[in-house]
């Protein structure tokens, strides 16, 4: 069982009291309990354009709202908190136009980077979302020929048809993904 998996456990009635009586003091608990998962992720963020103290502030929130929306039948309340405090800070990014992120790339829900997700995280649900993260950090620093070979790649299309439909031939396409790759592959496990 990992350690977050203990945590929810030991949270238990915790979460029992906060969504069945709206109970303040169990909403503290469980927020404090948690404080770590903002933390994480805005440090994973700190050097892109905010300061790791806003983007803190911001993940705080994300982790509020996390709680104050979370139902059991969600699942793992740390997978739901992650989203939404993920969901936060790359809001803040966009609203303040250091990140200009098309929306096509944030709907982006199926990776087809398998072998980069195996590498023995206690929670596939966090892998999922890390390995998502990754392709979109990885995607924000692409020049945009490259992002839209890759947003083509990453929707179904073969090579050869992104090859034809920016006019270079299909080794150069497999080159510019497997770079692609590798960036991700680099940024999952940078740590």
């Amino acid at each position: 069982m990992s350690k977050g998996e203990q945590l929810e456990q030991a949270l238990a009635s915790v979460f029992d009291r906060w969504v069945t009586n709206r109970d303040q003091t169990a909403r503290t608990e469980i927020i404090e309990a948690f404080l770590w998962l903002p933390a994480y992720l805005a440090g994973r963020y700190t050097g892109r354009g905010e300061e790791y103290d806003d983007l803190y502030q911001t993940g705080c929130i994300g982790l509020i709202k996390a709680v104050d929306r979370y139902r059991p039948s969600a699942g793992s309340f740390r997978a739901f908190a992650y989203v939404t405090i993920h969901g936060e800070i790359k809001r803040s990014f966009r609203d303040n136009r250091i990140i200009n992120l098309p929306r096509s790339v944030t709907g982006v829900s199926v990776i087809p980077l398998p072998d980069m997700a195996e590498d023995g995280e206690d929670d596939p649900g966090i892998a999922n979302f890390e390995t998502r993260d990754a392709l979109l950090t990885v995607m924000t620093e692409l020049p945009d020929d490259e992002m839209g070979i890759v947003l083509m790649l990453l929707s179904g299309k073969t090579q050869r048809a992104v090859a034809d439909a920016f006019g270079v031939n299909q080794m150069a396409v497999s080159r510019i993904y497997k770079r692609f790759r590798a960036k991700v592959r680099a940024e999952l496990y940078e740590e």
